[in-house]
């Protein structure tokens, strides 16, 4: 049982393209873990902390979105991007996620 929940920070500036991704109304977002992990996005963007998208429990409409969206930032096939996501999934910049922690499971 996670003792913690996941939430889109409508403060973000990425907000309303992840929300449109994720779709759920409720700005849930599915994390594999509450660890924060280190990626280098690219450009200035070196050490960025993030979150990896837990992209298995994602619903098709939510993957589907995923996959289209990055085939707009990137001339790939959406096969090849779909594949690419079930081997080393997709991360998330922290600063676009907030993490609650639900505490009261340790009382």
């Amino acid at each position: 049982m996670k003792m913690w929940s996941a939430f889109l920070d409508p403060k973000s500036p990425r907000f309303e393209t992840w929300a449109a991704i994720l779709g759920d109304g409720r700005g849930l977002v599915p994390l594999i873990s509450s660890r924060i992990q280190y990626m280098n996005l690219g450009g200035t963007d070196f050490d960025t902390p993030i979150y990896m998208l837990d992209v298995a429990a994602m619903t098709p409409d939510q993957r589907a979105r995923l996959v289209d969206w990055i085939a707009g930032k990137i001339e790939e096939d959406r096969n090849a991007i779909a594949l690419e996501l079930d081997r080393g999934g997709f991360p998330i910049r922290v600063a676009d996620v907030i993490v609650d922690f639900a505490f009261r499971g340790l009382l």
